[in-house]
Order: C-alpha cells, then structure tokens, then sequence
C-alpha cells in the first residue's frame, strides 16, 4: 500500500548534513539512502520542516571540549551543510545546537525556543508529524519526563516515524 500523507500532515527531515552521510565526521551507516525517499515524499507534504545541527566550534557535546561526540556540523564548515542531492523546499528550518551549553538533541526543545520562533505556528500545527532522516538510535533521556502542558485545547497530533526514511546513529552506551 502506497503512503498517502493527509491534510495537515507535516513531513520533519532530521538532519541530512553531510557530516552525518557516509564520509561525515559522525557518519550514520547507510545515512544517504534517505536521501532519494525524502525527495519523493516531500512533495506529498503541503509542511515541511528541516531541522540541521548546528554547533559553534567549541561545543561543549565535543570530545576536545569533555562531550561524548566528535566535533561535528559546526556551523558554516561543509559538514554543516544539507548533503548536496536533498532537493526539497522546506516551509520552516529548525537549527539546534547553537548554544554552546545546550547539547541540541532535538529540534523541539525549549532551550532553543527563544531563536526559533516560527519552528511551531500556534494553531496552525500539524496533527500527524511525519519524521525522516538521521536519528539517534538507542538515546536515553536524563531524567523524568515532564508532562507535557497545554494552554488551550487542540486536535489530536501524533507522530509517525517512517522507518523506511530513517537511519540511526549508532551510540555506545
């Protein structure tokens, strides 16, 4: 059965950077075979949201600066930038990871919240989000979950991975 994306669905490309493709200094295995199924699949989408790891250069998630992870997409360098056959329009960017302090594992957390503004439109928000693209495999939180809080009544959302447009990023624990 083919995928049929519906009103008001909203398709998240996770960061498909170069730095996360095969050669990239944090490379996903197989990373760059999401490429093409995004291209196809974007189109169905009338949201498309694109989120990109964005680091200063003395992150402190780096290995030289006591973090876990190689020094990766560090803003402006080329593997920061989106891999070179992704050719999709998106209609939000999303860039995580900014604050040096902030490890920037998510595009919809709130220690970004201040530098993205229009990342979630009030009240025009997608009920189904759709993501693609490279995930963290394995990754636990640090610490409870917080409830989420609502200030006013809204459709229901959920969120659908599509398993056949995601390539994890291998982690040791």
């Amino acid at each position: 059965m083919a995928f049929v994306a519906e009103t008001g669905d909203a398709l998240v490309v996770v960061d498909v950077q170069r730095d996360f493709c095969p050669g990239g200094k944090l490379a996903v295995p197989e990373g760059d075979q999401v490429v093409p199924v995004i291209n196809r699949l974007a189109p169905r989408f009338e949201t498309v949201v694109t989120t990109h790891d964005s680091h200063p250069p003395d992150h402190s998630s780096f290995s030289q600066h006591g973090g876990p992870w190689p020094t990766h997409c560090v803003e402006g360098s080329p593997g920061w930038e989106a891999h070179p056959e992704l050719d999709i329009d998106p209609h939000h960017q999303v860039f995580k990871g900014r604050d040096r302090e902030l490890d920037g594992y998510t595009g919809w957390s709130a220690g970004d919240r201040a530098r993205r503004p229009g990342c979630r439109p009030r009240g025009r928000g997608p009920h189904r989000r759709h993501q693609g693209g490279e995930r963290q495999a394995g990754r636990r939180r640090a610490g409870p979950r917080r409830p989420a809080r609502r200030r006013r009544p809204r459709g229901p959302r959920r969120e659908l991975a599509l398993q056949f447009a995601s390539r994890g990023v291998p982690v040791q624990h």
